[in-house]
């Protein structure tokens, strides 16, 4: 009698135990949220972006990159699949760009608004329609590298007139 006691004891603790991890799992997993599939596209380098990067909109983490593969009909275009919050409204004035995490080399993508967005644009529909993708621009960073040649030669030219 007192065998099948501490056998029901132990079982019942380990059920509690499971379901117990579970509901961990589940609430640490944020497994509730329900997000939106999008599509940036580029025909830029991607380095550093690796799938499950995060995904941030105007400073704030609303998703994670999903897989990173080029267009099977045109392999000049990357196409990188995302997903976004569900309460994050995306309108046709976004646009993303690779920002650096730290000193690391890996990236993580940015979503922003045009600055000058007029009022009437429509919300962004989820999918991998061609009309419904988001471009990706290049950041400032990477501005300043492509223009630090042209910077370079201007100033030697410069200094070769003063000269």
């Amino acid at each position: 009698m007192q065998q099948s006691s501490r056998a029901l004891a132990a079982g019942s603790f380990t059920a509690i135990l499971l379901a117990a991890s579970i509901g961990l799992f589940y609430w640490l997993g944020h497994l509730e949220r329900e997000r939106n599939l999008y599509i940036v596209s580029t025909r830029a380098s991607v380095t550093g972006l690796n799938p499950e990067s995060t995904v941030f909109y105007r400073g704030i983490d609303v998703g994670k990159v999903l897989s990173i593969a080029f267009e099977p009909e045109n392999s000049d275009t990357i196409l990188i699949q995302i997903e976004v919050d569900k309460n994050i409204v995306l309108t046709q004035g976004v646009f993303a760009t690779l920002k650096l995490k730290g000193v690391t080399g890996l990236t993580q993508l940015e979503l922003e608004e045009l600055p000058e967005k007029p009022k009437d644009l429509k919300a962004l529909s989820p999918g991998d329609r061609e009309e419904s993708r988001i471009p990706l621009l290049p950041s400032q960073t990477d501005r300043l590298l492509n223009e630090g040649d042209a910077l370079l030669k201007k100033a030697d030219h410069l200094m070769l007139r003063l000269n």
